[in-house]
């Protein structure tokens, strides 16, 4: 085989593809076999990346969710959470009752509905103790934990932890205490940003 007919045969193989490579036994099978593979090979790790990604979105979204609901249940499931049902009395508005029966009933959901501010006032005060606290170590170790996905998820989790406990408890902090805890919140965010994603940075 001459040059030029090597040369014009290369050329032709190289516009057809790896499937077009001339036939030669052995090593010619091998030669379509590692061509297929390079170009394979190149899509390979784009196609892989956009699955890792979609992974990661996926397992920081599922700890953001499942982490505050895991401190407000459990919470829950040591410290009663008072239903409004719980707290009824049948027959107020009968209009087949005496007035002495209204007026018995009416004393006595009156009274249910302090027990139920009660309770309700009692768990609120035990999920601010736990969310909270746990949602600023949270935040804290995501921010400095190596994994991004598993660090995104708790910082987002810790937030809305954060936010659970304030949000039952809101109506009942003083001002002050109200005021401390949004300048701690707002230095603790504030400092993780500089230390933790800023610096890296420049």
């Amino acid at each position: 085989m001459s040059h030029r007919t090597s040369e014009g045969l290369t050329r032709r193989c190289s516009r057809r593809g790896p499937a077009s490579l001339p036939r030669a036994g052995a090593w010619g099978a091998f030669g379509r076999f590692a061509a297929r593979l390079s170009f394979i090979s190149l899509d390979f790790p784009q196609h892989t990346t956009h699955h890792m990604i979609a992974k990661k979105i996926a397992l920081g979204f599922g700890i953001a969710i499942v982490f505050p609901m895991l401190i407000h249940y459990g919470v829950s499931t040591f410290v009663h959470s008072p239903k409004w049902d719980e707290y009824q009395v049948q027959g107020v508005f009968d209009p087949s009752a005496s007035p002495q029966e209204k007026a018995q009933r009416q004393a006595e959901q009156q009274q249910k509905q302090k027990e139920y501010r009660t309770a309700e006032k009692r768990f609120q005060q035990h999920l601010f103790a736990f969310a909270v606290p746990l949602g600023l170590v949270a935040l804290l170790v995501g921010a400095y934990l190596r994994l991004p996905a598993i660090g995104t998820g708790l910082m987002f989790g810790g937030i809305f932890s954060i936010c659970d406990g304030y949000f039952n408890y809101w109506s009942q902090l003083a001002d002050a205490l109200k005021f401390i805890s949004l300048i701690v919140a707002f230095t603790l965010l504030i400092f993780l940003g500089y230390r933790r994603l800023e610096r890296k940075e420049i």
